[in-house]
């Protein structure tokens, strides 16, 4: 398996004049639903999918409850859940306002561990061509 990235022309948005340059970014074609993790977590446990289907939807619930009532929550190796906010500025202390809040993010951490095992030399690249080919995969470190 590898991931799969195409390059893409981009300008300088601070210096539109200067010559574009091609970025990589990922390009992802297959979305895994909690369905299929849960039957691939099944295939691994003594559990049924259904089960772990039942277990990742509380999980969620819970998640979602904790971050509603300011708390962060951490799912040990895997990572930590917490919330942002976006708010204007107000010249002064006094004059903020709650409604000056625009809008509550979901944020998520990735632990050590998890992002330990992405770094280039754990995985393998694939160059996906501008007709939607994939190139041989490559691993540059």
């Amino acid at each position: 398996m590898a991931i799969n990235y195409k390059l893409i022309e981009r300008h300088n948005p601070k210096d539109y004049e200067a010559p574009a340059k091609f970025y990589a970014q990922v390009c992802n074609t297959v979305r895994v639903d909690i369905e299929a993790l849960s039957r691939d977590i099944s295939y691994s446990t003594t559990l049924t999918d259904v089960e772990v289907e039942g277990v990742t939807k509380a999980l969620i619930e819970q998640i979602t409850r904790h971050l509603a009532e300011g708390h962060s929550v951490s799912l040990g190796k895997l990572g930590t859940f917490y919330t942002t906010i976006n708010s204007v500025g107000a010249d002064t202390a006094e004059n903020f306002k709650a409604n000056m809040i625009s809008k509550v993010n979901i944020r998520f951490l990735p632990s050590t561990t998890m992002k330990g095992k992405f770094n280039l030399s754990n995985v393998q690249l694939r160059r996906i061509s501008s007709d939607g080919t994939a190139e041989d995969i490559v691993s540059e470190p």
